[in-house]
């Protein structure tokens, strides 16, 4: 993967590093919900943490700087349902 590409990639869901991941995620929910790819709040999270836990930034920028913001918002979504 080029640099580029790596630049590209991570651009892409750079807010999964970022305090707009609960705003932006509220939107990608209610669209997921009017498609039924999730049902419920439940569905959504434990897609979520599916999506966030394979996730991974390959920039230096990503890893340092949104990697560990993205963790913390893992974190608290596993903490309210009380998931390992």
């Amino acid at each position: 993967m080029t640099i580029l590409e790596q630049i590209l990639c991570d651009a892409d869901v750079d807010y999964l590093g970022t305090n707009r991941f609960y705003p932006i995620g509220q939107t990608l929910y209610k669209e997921f919900l009017e498609y039924k790819v999730v049902i419920d709040d439940e569905s959504w999270d434990r897609l979520q943490v599916k999506f966030l836990s394979n996730h991974r930034y390959f920039t230096p920028f990503g890893i340092k700087f949104r990697e560990p913001v993205k963790q913390m918002h893992l974190n608290q979504i596993k903490q309210k349902w009380g998931w390992p």
